[in-house]
């Protein structure tokens, strides 16, 4: 058994992020600010919407018809749907970046009204940031750009990899045992 220490910080960032917002700039602020200190193999970890904030990937909607449509738009096949009293539908679709998230991932909270789109390419945006942060500290780390994800239909949601860079993001466990001895065939974390 690998014992393994991991330690996260939040630090608070101070300043409100908007479209034209220097993301980069901004996150290496409140990491000094907080006297946090990168080192080589540090990860990262930027909420998708803040990237999409900075980046100007807003709309606005003037209602819930439109919003529906703009899913459809953000979207290339739906998995279920369940409309409600209200009249409202809920939609879980896979996205054009191949998510299945419900509303293809648009979310309308803390963003003033507009809807927040994904990235265009979350991986690239990623990359960016990692490269202006690497630069700053003088180290070599991974950036992961999360957004959240539910279970359709059930409370609680959780968070998940939307773009990656720096590492590869995976574990490869075929060929190894698991802690059973088992050999793992297709199980790639």
């Amino acid at each position: 058994m690998n014992d393994r220490l991991l330690t996260v910080y939040a630090p608070p960032v101070e300043e409100d992020i908007s479209p034209g917002s220097d993301l980069a700039a901004i996150l290496v602020n409140a990491l000094r600010r907080n006297r946090i200190d990168l080192k080589d193999g540090d990860i990262l970890v930027i909420a998708s919407k803040v990237v999409s904030k900075a980046d100007g990937r807003l709309l606005s909607v003037k209602d819930r018809a439109e919003f529906e449509d703009l899913v459809k738009d953000s979207s290339n096949h739906l998995v279920a749907e369940r409309t409600y009293a209200s009249g409202s539908t809920v939609q879980i679709v896979r996205t054009h970046s191949g998510t299945v998230q419900a509303a293809a991932g648009l979310d309308q909270s803390n963003s003033s009204g507009a809807v927040v789109l994904h990235q265009e390419d979350s991986d690239v945006s990623a990359q960016k940031l990692r490269l202006r942060v690497e630069e700053a500290f003088s180290v070599r780390i991974g950036v992961v750009i999360s957004d959240t994800i539910s279970r359709p239909w059930r409370i609680g949601v959780g968070d998940f990899a939307l773009g990656l860079s720096g590492f590869s993001g995976l574990d490869d466990q075929r060929g190894k045992p698991d802690d059973d001895g088992r050999v793992q065939s297709v199980t790639v974390r």
